[in-house]
């Protein structure tokens, strides 16, 4: 008895202590406020309000999946109110602040029962601080003295519920905080330690995460205290029992719920040549510290099913490639009516290199020539202008010769572009100017020419370096008959506050060439007729519905290009090596081909089947039947004649 009475006694004198000293606290605070420096050294405690927290800018697919975040010193994913469910909410309640609905930013019952906790155990194992003195401390008084800090705080606090409510300082608090690591907020939580959606967190997990708040490095998941995590877990659930958020049933079932964590913590990329490309696009549109810090986030046009096809289709080629000493690949493809980048694969393996051969420049061999023929028919010759494919030296001992290394004669355009010759390609541009190509090639998208002295003639066999993706975009101005849409990888970008700032749903489009040309061009393109000679009847750029596509090679068979369109449709392939370094005879039509062939066959699986229009064109006149260095103006072969 005399022990109980001993022991009462001395808990009544703890009590009275800590009640003495909680209004002393309180006159201190007081006075202190009353001190001019004091007070002109409160922060204005408004600027929470204001105050833009640093957020990571989160990439998703089309689909609306997270495939990248990009960010600075913080990982932090902004939750709205509307975010956070109300068991989320109730959980860092119970566990942080139990009368946080009730006070007015102190709390004199946390503060006696903190102070009892430390006094007993003579030590600090407990905090009185409520979520609102919590939320002030983190955001303005981080670099105060202890005591100053607690002085500053009580007056703060009081302040911040009058102009902010309970709900906003809770929400601003549950994005605030550190859970360990770069990891801030409880959204970013949930994605990195569950890979879950608030919205689809258990019970346990809540307690879990509410858990970590006591101290994020010891409790971190992934570290050496995990027993010691979920042993706080339960005592986390036992607080919202006792304070009936949950009921017995909950209760049981979620302390005997196993809590399975992600593998690590460490970001995954997907689709990383995208990504990498997505981050640098967005860099140029904002800043560095807008993309890292500023909380956006990006809807991009990649489709993850068609991505996995482009994939798929290059890996299915990698042993041949490999087996011809050529060691990666590139893809890109893009709804040509709307300009949306669907898929695009930079390389073989991001391990081991991250050079994105898409946006890389390269020579694009025969692949170039569409464009040169194009300008031919604005000039006024036609599919049925004769050509002399006979070899010449067009100066300076340049003499061009056919990939077959023979000349053949009198031939009409559309075979000589569909079987490649390049003697006739050169012909052609001689006769329309390098300048007037050049002029045509920016037009329709390609951003790395320069000058035509840099060139020359050998700018119709592709000799200028040019873009993957940028090439597509000229076979994307083809399919859709002159019209160029910008190809993009973005559908809508929102700031950090969810609000849309960016949107590019409606492109706009630029009429860069005759439709009725384009047409025509699309015509031999899409013709197997004209590519027999050389290709055969049976090659990969012959689809199960109307399509159009031509293939280039360099020089030595540094690079090997196949690119093909539908109306509805349009990628681009090549394959080589990034050192340049050739390849054992991988010309277009073997390595990159195929690779075309069977993305495009996968990807237009159950789209509508779209035919090519019609077009008619003739020579404008006599001058335009033939092209040669002879006098044959006015001889004009039968467009069923070959030469």
């Amino acid at each position: 008895m005399k022990k109980f009475l001993i022991t009462s006694l001395k808990a009544i004198f703890l009590i009275a202590i800590i009640i003495v000293a909680f209004y002393g606290f309180v006159s201190l605070s007081l006075a202190a406020a009353k001190h001019k420096d004091i007070i002109n050294s409160i922060p204005d405690v408004s600027k929470i309000k204001r105050q833009e927290l640093p957020a990571s800018t989160l990439v998703n697919d089309r689909s609306g999946q997270l495939i990248y975040e990009i960010h600075g010193d913080q990982r932090r994913y902004i939750a709205t109110s509307a975010e956070i469910p109300t068991l989320t909410k109730n959980t860092f309640i119970s566990v942080e602040d139990k009368d946080f609905w009730r006070h007015t930013g102190l709390s004199i019952p946390a503060i006696l029962r903190a102070a009892r906790s430390n006094i007993e155990s003579q030590k600090i194992v407990q905090g009185g601080s409520t979520i609102t003195q919590q939320l002030i401390k983190n955001s303005l008084l981080m670099n105060e003295k202890p005591v100053e800090r607690k002085l500053k705080e009580a007056i703060l606090a009081s302040r911040l519920e009058q102009i902010m409510s309970k709900d906003e300082i809770l929400t601003r608090y549950l994005n605030e905080v550190s859970f360990g690591g770069d990891i801030y907020g409880v959204k970013t939580a949930s994605h990195i330690y569950f890979g879950k959606s608030l919205k689809d967190l258990t019970i346990a997990e809540n307690a879990t995460l509410a858990s970590i708040l006591e101290a994020p490095s010891y409790y971190y998941p992934y570290g050496k205290h995990r027993r010691e995590l979920l042993e706080r877990k339960n005592l986390v659930l036992q607080k919202m029992l006792e304070q009936g958020y949950i009921n017995q049933i909950d209760y049981n079932y979620a302390r005997n719920q196993v809590i399975q964590f992600r593998e690590s913590a460490n970001e995954v990329i997907k689709y990383p040549y995208f990504s990498m490309y997505v981050r640098d696009e967005l860099i140029k549109k904002y800043s560095l510290d807008k993309v890292k810090n500023g909380g956006l986030t990006v809807l991009t046009t990649l489709d993850p099913t068609k991505q996995q096809i482009a994939e798929a289709s290059i890996n299915k080629q990698i042993d041949y490639l490999q087996s011809h000493q050529a060691e990666n690949a590139s893809l890109v493809a893009a709804d040509p009516k709307n300009g949306q980048i669907i898929a695009m694969v930079g390389g073989i393996d991001y391990n081991k290199s991250n050079v994105n051969v898409a946006t890389s420049f390269r020579q694009p061999g025969s692949s170039f020539k569409p464009i040169v023929y194009l300008t031919a028919f604005e000039d006024g010759y036609a599919p049925d202008t004769s050509v002399l494919d006979v070899t010449k030296d067009f100066g300076g001992g340049y003499v061009p010769r056919n990939f077959d290394g023979v000349s053949h004669g009198w031939t009409l355009l559309k075979y000589a572009l569909g079987n490649s010759y390049n003697i006739s390609a050169v012909r052609v541009i001689d006769k329309v100017g390098v300048d007037n190509v050049l002029e045509k090639a920016k037009k329709m998208g390609i951003t790395s020419l320069d000058s035509a002295s840099d060139y020359g003639y050998s700018l119709a066999l592709g000799s200028a370096s040019v873009r993957l993706l940028d090439m597509t975009q000229v076979y994307s101005v083809l399919s859709q008959n002159g019209q160029k849409i910008n190809l993009i990888p973005f559908i809508q970008i929102k700031d950090s506050q969810n609000k849309i700032i960016e949107d590019f749903t409606k492109p706009k489009a630029e009429a860069v060439a005759d439709p009725n040309l384009v047409r025509a061009l699309n015509g031999i393109l899409s013709d197997n007729r004209n590519r027999s000679t050389v290709f055969g009847w049976n090659n990969s750029l012959v689809l199960s519905r109307p399509d159009a596509a031509k293939t280039g090679t360099t020089n030595d068979y540094r690079d090997a290009w196949t690119l093909g369109y539908t109306p509805n449709l349009v990628c681009g392939v090549w394959v080589g090596n990034n050192d340049n370094h050739p390849m054992d005879q991988v010309a277009g039509a073997l390595g990159a081909a195929p690779i075309w062939h069977d993305f495009m066959e996968d990807a237009l699986f159950g789209m509508p089947v779209e035919n090519f229009e019609t077009y008619d064109l003739k020579p404008k006149d006599n001058e335009h039947y033939s092209i040669s260095d002879y006098n044959y103006n006015y001889y004009y072969y039968p467009k069923y004649y070959l030469y």
